[in-house]
C-alpha cells in the first residue's frame, strides 16, 4: 500500500509539472488572428526557410519555442532591423513596427502566446499585379563559405538598344548574402539591396539610363565568419539573379544621385528626391540628413540613431521632396567621414549635364579570376 501511494504521488508530482511548463493562457490576443499577420508583414522576410534569419518563424509551431526571445527583441527594438528614428521622415520601406504592434506581441507572449483558431489565419498575399523583370541576370554563386568579404561583379547585360530601368528586383538565392548595391557601369545608379526587400521601383515616369550592351555593376556583401560559426549555412544550389524592370520609351524623368559628403552639398539640378542612402560613417555614429531652401530653415529627412555598415538600408520616401537647384543638402554626424546618395527625379528640361558616375571607386579589390564567368568579372574584397 504505500508503495502504491509513493507512485501515486510520484505520478501527481509529475503531471502537475508537465502543466505548469506551460503559461496559463490570459489573453484574447491570438496568433491566428493578430500575431501570425504582423510576422507576415514585419518578420517573414527574413525569417522564413532558407531566410537570412537564424530561424523560420512563419508558422505557431516555429514561433512557439522562441517567443519569450520575440518579445524581448521587439521590445528592445532591436528587430525588425531599422535603424530610422521613428518620427523622422515617412519611409514606403519603413519595416520597423508601430508601438501598438509591440504592445500586441508583448501581450501576446505574457499571455501564453496562444494559438487560436486556424480560421482566422490570412490567406497568402499576391504579387500578380506587380510589374515583371525584362531582363534577368545571373551572377556567380558562392562557392565557399562565407568570411564577411564583399565582392564585386560586372555583369553585361542583352541590351542591343537603349532602354530604361524603370526598377529591379534581387533573389540572392543564398542566405548569406546580406545585402548588394547596383549601379550601371557607364554611369547611373540603381540603388541597394537588404532583407527582406524584393521589388523596387522608380518613381512614376522616372528611370536610369540603360546604353545598349551595357553592364551591370552589382556589389555583394555576405554575413560574417562569426554569424556563420552560429548559424551555418550551407553552400547555394541556385546562383544570385538580379532582374531589371525595363522600357524601351524614355521616361519625362531622369533618376540620377547627388554624394552629399559631411557638411553641406549644393544640388545642381532641380528635382524630387525619393531615397537617401546613408554610407561612409564609422559603426554605431549617429548620422542626419537635411535640405536647405534658399532662406529657409533646414528640413530633416531622416535621421539614423547609429549607422550599420552590414546595413546600409536605402530609405526610400513616401512622399517625394522638392529641391531647387542651388538647394543645399546637409548631412551631419560625430564622424567626419559620414556621406549620404541621395537619389533624385529630374525632368529632362532641368537637366545641367551628364548623370554623376555610378558610386565611388573602391580601393583595395583584386580580380578574382577563379570565380569569373562568361557574362561576369569579379573582385573581392576581404573582411576588415
Amino acid at each position: 500500500m504505500y508503495r502504491a501511494l509513493v507512485l501515486l504521488l510520484v505520478l501527481v508530482i509529475l503531471l502537475t509539472a508537465r502543466t505548469s511548463a506551460h503559461d496559463p493562457i490570459t489573453t484574447k490576443v491570438t496568433w491566428s488572428r493578430e500575431i501570425s499577420r504582423i510576422v507576415e508583414r514585419r518578420c517573414a522576410g527574413c525569417h522564413r526557410r532558407d531566410g537570412v534569419a537564424p530561424m523560420p518563424l512563419t508558422s505557431y509551431e516555429q514561433i512557439r519555442p522562441w517567443v519569450k526571445a520575440v518579445k524581448e527583441e521587439v521590445v528592445s527594438r532591436r528587430m525588425p532591423k531599422w535603424p530610422a528614428a521613428r518620427g523622422v521622415g515617412d519611409f514606403e520601406n519603413d519595416r520597423s513596427l508601430s508601438p501598438f504592434e509591440v504592445e500586441l506581441i508583448a501581450a501576446w507572449v505574457d499571455g501564453g502566446a496562444p494559438k487560436g483558431d486556424s480560421k482566422h489565419l490570412s490567406k497568402p498575399s499576391s504579387d500578380a499585379k506587380l510589374p515583371k523583370a525584362g531582363m534577368t541576370l545571373k551572377l556567380p554563386a558562392r562557392h565557399a563559405a562565407p568570411a564577411g568579404e564583399r565582392r564585386t561583379f560586372e555583369v553585361a547585360t542583352s541590351a542591343s538598344r537603349e532602354q530604361w530601368v524603370t526598377g529591379w528586383t534581387f533573389r540572392t538565392n543564398d542566405p548569406a548574402i546580406v545585402q548588394a548595391e547596383f549601379a550601371v557601369a557607364s554611369g547611373g545608379y540603381l540603388g541597394t539591396w537588404v532583407p527582406p526587400e524584393d521589388v523596387v521601383l522608380m518613381p512614376n515616369d522616372a528611370g536610369v539610363r540603360l546604353p545598349a550592351a551595357a553592364s551591370i555593376t552589382v556589389t555583394i556583401w555576405y554575413r560574417s565568419e562569426k554569424a556563420q560559426l552560429d548559424f551555418p549555412v550551407e553552400l547555394p544550389r541556385r546562383a544570385p539573379e538580379l532582374g531589371l524592370i525595363v522600357t524601351s520609351t524614355r521616361p519625362s524623368r531622369e533618376a540620377r544621385v547627388i554624394e552629399a559628403s559631411c557638411g553641406e552639398t549644393i544640388a545642381r539640378d532641380a528635382g524630387e528626391i525619393f531615397a537617401i542612402r546613408p554610407v561612409n560613417a564609422r559603426p554605431r555614429a549617429p548620422m542626419g540628413l537635411a535640405i536647405r531652401r534658399a532662406g529657409g530653415p533646414p528640413r530633416l529627412l531622416a535621421w539614423l540613431r547609429e549607422f550599420d555598415p552590414s546595413y546600409q538600408a536605402t530609405y526610400r520616401l513616401r512622399d517625394a521632396v522638392a529641391i531647387e537647384a542651388g538647394a543645399q543638402i546637409e548631412v551631419a554626424s560625430d564622424d567626419a567621414s559620414c556621406k549620404a546618395i541621395v537619389q533624385y527625379a529630374v525632368r529632362r528640361a532641368d537637366l545641367s549635364g551628364p548623370p554623376v558616375p555610378a558610386g565611388p571607386k573602391r580601393p583595395g579589390l583584386r580580380t578574382d579570376h577563379s570565380t569569373a564567368t562568361t557574362n561576369a568579372t569579379v573582385t573581392t574584397t576581404p573582411r576588415r
